[in-house]
């Protein structure tokens, strides 16, 4: 797996047609329409933005002023993404079958340990009275408020 990997390992592709369509759905229903909507809050402006909005968008700027004029979609990227929706890949150091490798896979989390995880997520009151996340939540507080049918939106202050 690594050039300085001389263990043999195994690759088990697998295709899940609900995580395919979870990955589809989030692309094109929030992860696609909120970059867009950030991107059209920037136009006519001086800005450049993350590699991240440079691989889903081709971002057109005046030639003379460098302001941003408006972002084009890059459908080859997500179709690409979309064909590849749904596949994940389990590698082992052991010889098995593609059953076993994907009933050998270890549960995510704990009860206890998801427990932890969420009370890592603290609010502080700032000079204006008001509450505010202390950090960002974190992506692996994201997948345990998932299972849940909840995401980060709900944590409000």
């Amino acid at each position: 797996m690594y050039e300085s990997d001389e263990e043999e390992r195994y690759f088990h592709l697998f295709h899940s047609s609900t995580k395919e369509g979870d990955e589809r759905a989030l692309l094109a229903c929030q992860k696609a329409p909120k970059m867009k909507s950030h991107l059209m809050k920037h136009t006519n402006e001086v800005i450049d933005f993350s590699p991240g909005f440079r691989h889903y968008y081709i971002l057109h700027y005046n030639e003379q002023n460098r302001v941003f004029q408006f972002p084009e979609d890059r459908t080859d990227v997500i179709e690409r993404e979309n064909d590849l929706s749904g596949y994940f890949c389990i590698i082992t150091s052991e010889k098995m079958t593609a059953k076993e490798a994907l009933e050998s896979r270890p549960n995510f989390m704990t009860v206890p340990a998801a427990i932890r995880e969420l009370e890592k997520i603290e609010m502080v009151r700032l000079t204006d009275n008001r509450y505010r996340l202390d950090h960002a939540v974190t992506a692996t507080q994201k997948t345990i408020l998932k299972a849940f049918d909840m995401d980060a939106n709900v944590i409000k202050y």
